[in-house]
Order: C-alpha cells, then structure tokens, then sequence
C-alpha cells in the first residue's frame, strides 16, 4: 500500500473505532446524560471537564493519521530511525489529554513497558518476575496517590471493587499519619452492597471467613466482566482472519478460561486486602513506611498463577504499563521515554509493539499474523 493510503487507512479506522464506542455507550446509557449533583463520585476521581461532543474522535484520528504521515516523510529523508522518533510529536500534540480513553501518557507508559520487556527477554520468560514490581507499583500509588494514575484505570478499580474512594483517602491517612489504636477495620473487605463483611482481629477463623465471603461476592461481578471480555476477544480473533477452526479451538475453552480468569482477579483483589489487613495490624502504632508498602502490595501477583501461559504473559505485559506510568508521571518522564522507546525500536535494537505496528503503517495481513500467533497460543 502506498503511504498516503496507509495515512488515510489509519485516520479512518480510528475515527471509524471510536464512532463505533460512541454509538455504544448512547446506546448503553439510552442517550441520556448524566445528572451531575455537584458531590464527588463514590466510585470514581473527581470528574474532569467534559470532552466536546467529537473532540476525542476527532484529535485522536487527527493524531494517529499525522503520526503515520510524520514516519512516512521522515523515513524517506533521514531513515527509519528519526522517522521513528519524529513520529511521537504528532501524538504528544493530538493525545496529550487525560480525558482521552488512549491518552498520550497511558500510550508512552504501553510502548515502553512493552519495549523494556523486549530488553529484557528474562521478563518474558517468567511473567511473574515482571507481575511483582508492576502489582506493587500499581496498588502502592493507588493508595499513596491515585492521581499519579491512567484515570480509567483507577475508576475501574474503584467500580470493580465497588470501593468508595472516601474509604482509601481515609486508610491512606490512616497508614501514613500513623498513632495508637489505628480503627482500621471498617476499611477492609467491602461489600458490593456497601458496608464490609465483619470479622473478629483476635480470630483467624472470622477473618479468614470474612476472606472468603469478600472473595465469592467479588466473583459474582468478575463473571459476568469476563465474559463481554472473552466474547470481545473471540469476535476480534474472527475478524483478524484466524480460521474457523481456532476459533472453535478457543470456544471449547472458553469457559474454563472465564473461571481462571474471575478467580484470577478475586484473588488478586482478595491478596491485597489480606496484605493491607496483615500491614496495620504487624504495625499498628507506626506509621507505614513507602518501602514496607510496596513490599507488601507485591503479594497480589501471586494470584498470576492461576491463570494460562499465554494469559500470564499478556496480564504482566499490560500490568507493565501501570508499573512504568507512576514512575514517568512523578518524574515528568514521558516525552524522554517516548523518544528512548521509538529510538529502540526504530533502530531494530526492541520488538516494535502492536501500537506501533499499527501507527507505522503494517497491513492489517501483518497484524492479523500476529493476532493468530497469540490466538493460537
């Protein structure tokens, strides 16, 4: 395909993607929009100002066709590895908006998580290597600083665990001020319903009883999740070209693979309370130091185990993503990163990821074998 059509094919696709989302949620919220009451969300980070009724299509669309233009000239004149690297500006001009579901910061922290692996071949290898630091990095801000993170990501936490994000500003203060007689236990084990599951400190059979029901109410929402997330992987499979065959292949495991998967997550969200409950009460008249904290939050990623291979590998690719933003966020490392990232990939030194696989202008042939290859697995 010549240039100009790989630069309208991927203008077109985005604005087609998120035309298609749009029509979603109208059609999921029935048009409506939402009454704001002026209170702070219980669920959710304060809401920023509202995006233009076709803003986000529209920059992002803007965005990725330029940036795809902007590799194309560039690796005519200079070669591919200053393409690479000029190919960034147009998405830090286009992207750079938090309100944005793919926003610049949260692709920057994708493709460098994803190009640090490449580095690293050992992070492959042994995903659970790569799951610990992630787990930690991402848990340990949510509580110490939820805005450090990608927003709908938090919000996602906050609506999964159906956690009132007053209680974690409360239990932040509650670890960090320190003091005597810490009153940590209406924080831990929520119930979807609200309130929490109730437990005796001097007990282990109360707590671990507590434990489980947290757990079993937690797999009641996880379900129902993983099965529009299954369902979605399936359909995307399908259109990319996999044969009949292997999608037949996938459906005999599907729901298998939606029990490991629920139990994945409840573990993993049921982990992190068992470590924050075991932290205040070992330290229940100091205050909680970073290091203890990111140690302890470490502990969820065991719930890794659970899951297959393949689904190890792509859950600790894309925890990569939460275990890299923290870091650029608090040191204002994005752009630098996304410069280093394109540079190591352009120069052939890392495996280019999918994002700019896509950007740069692959056939959808060349992406569809790497779809089946990971379907496949």
């Amino acid at each position: 395909m010549r240039p100009e059509g790989r630069v309208l094919r991927n203008t077109a696709v985005t604005a087609l993607l998120f035309a298609v989302l749009k029509i979603v949620r109208k059609l999921r919220y029935g048009g409506k929009k939402k009454v704001t009451t002026g209170e702070p969300p219980k669920f959710k980070l304060p809401p920023l100002e509202p995006l233009g009724e076709w803003e986000e299509l529209l920059k992002c669309s803007a965005g990725i066709g330029s940036s795809t233009a902007v590799y194309e000239l560039v690796k005519r004149i200079a070669g591919q590895r200053v393409a690479a690297v000029a190919s960034v500006g147009p998405l830090r001009y286009f992207l750079d908006d938090p309100r944005f579901r793919i926003s610049f910061k949260f692709l920057i922290a994708f493709i460098t998580g994803q190009v640090i692996i490449s580095l690293l071949p050992v992070l492959k290898k042994y995903p659970l290597l790569l799951m610990f630091p992630s787990t930690s990095q991402l848990l340990s801000w949510w509580l110490y600083a939820d805005e450090g993170l990608p927003r709908d990501y938090i919000n996602f936490l906050y609506g999964m665990g159906k956690i009132e994000r007053n209680r974690v500003l409360s239990f932040r203060k509650l670890l960090f001020e320190g003091g005597k007689n810490k009153d940590w236990k209406p924080y831990c084990f929520p119930k979807a319903e609200g309130g929490q599951w109730e437990f005796d400190d001097n007990d282990p059979i109360s707590m671990i009883k507590a434990m489980l029901n947290y757990f079993m109410d937690h797999m009641k929402g996880t379900v129902p999740f993983y099965v529009k997330i299954y369902a979605f992987r399936l359909l995307f499979y399908f259109l990319a070209g996999s044969a009949k065959a292997q999608v037949k292949t996938r459906m005999t495991g599907l729901i298998t693979d939606i029990f490991r998967s629920s139990v994945f997550l409840s573990a993993y969200c049921t982990t992190a309370y068992v470590s924050l409950t075991g932290l205040v009460t070992l330290l229940p008249e100091k205050d909680c130091n970073p290091v203890t904290l990111w140690i302890a939050l470490s502990l969820p990623a065991l719930a890794l185990i659970v899951e297959s291979k393949s689904q190890q590998r792509t859950i600790s690719f894309y925890c990569a993503t939460f275990g890299v933003y923290p870091v650029l966020q608090k040191f204002g490392l994005f752009d630098i990163a996304g410069v280093l990232s394109a540079a190591a990939v352009g120069s052939g030194r890392a495996v280019p990821p999918l994002p700019l696989r896509l950007i740069w202008g692959e056939s959808p042939g060349q992406v569809s074998k790497v779809v089946k290859e990971v379907a496949t697995k």
